[in-house]
């Protein structure tokens, strides 16, 4: 999962070509909420502060007031609150733009007619729940048929499923626990290899007696 904490503005993340247009939209929201959150503590926060009187200053005589025209500009307060205004529906629209564009890749996603297989082993074990599951048919779906191995990411799995890697790593260490996969080593790419130990392999056939 991406640390929404590294980015210091909605422009940050809008900006980022690193990130997917899924990607760019959760965080977007994740921003706004964090941001809104801040705001309402910033206000509990002077709203629970102490109030001090102000001070008592000495009268000081007015002076006879002389006809004058002063121009009015809109104070800081004011600009800020604007800009604030302004900013905030940039954002939105940003957000909106998104959520087309997902839902535009969703309606252009098409069957090729693919399958992945999953053993009854898996399926059927006591030993497992259905995060183990899960994360077993996500690496299946890597080892393409006939092969038992793959290589694949945390970060791979946890976009795919929707979990923290925490929850990937407990279920991986469960499916190794219990040897329905080996985990080898790490490459440069953050990516380990699994190994199917029951994978589907196809019976040999009896030769009939002549």
């Amino acid at each position: 999962m991406i640390d929404i904490n590294i980015y210091n503005s909605a422009s940050a993340i809008v900006q980022d070509r690193n990130l997917t247009s899924q990607q760019k939209a959760r965080l977007l929201r994740e921003y706004m909420e964090l941001k809104s959150q801040r705001e309402q503590e910033e206000a509990s926060e002077r709203m629970s502060a102490p109030k001090v009187p102000p001070k008592a200053e000495p009268a000081v005589p007015k002076k006879p007031e002389t006809e004058k025209f002063v121009v009015v500009e809109p104070s800081a307060v004011h600009v800020k609150k604007e800009q604030k205004l302004v900013s905030i529906n940039e954002v939105t629209a940003e957000i909106i733009e998104l959520n087309r564009q997902i839902s535009d890749e969703f309606n252009a996603f098409e069957d090729d007619n693919t399958y992945t297989i999953v053993e009854n082993y898996c399926l059927d074990n006591p030993n497992i729940g259905g995060r183990e599951m899960a994360v077993y048919a996500m690496l299946a779906r890597h080892c393409h048929m006939p092969k038992r191995t793959c290589k694949v990411s945390l970060v791979r799995l946890s976009e795919k499923l929707g979990w923290k890697r925490d929850t990937i790593n407990k279920a991986l260490d469960n499916l190794t626990k219990f040897g329905l996969i080996e985990r080898g080593e790490r490459d440069n790419g953050g990516a380990y290899t699994y190994t199917l130990t029951h994978r589907h392999r196809s019976k040999k056939k009896e030769k009939k007696a002549a």
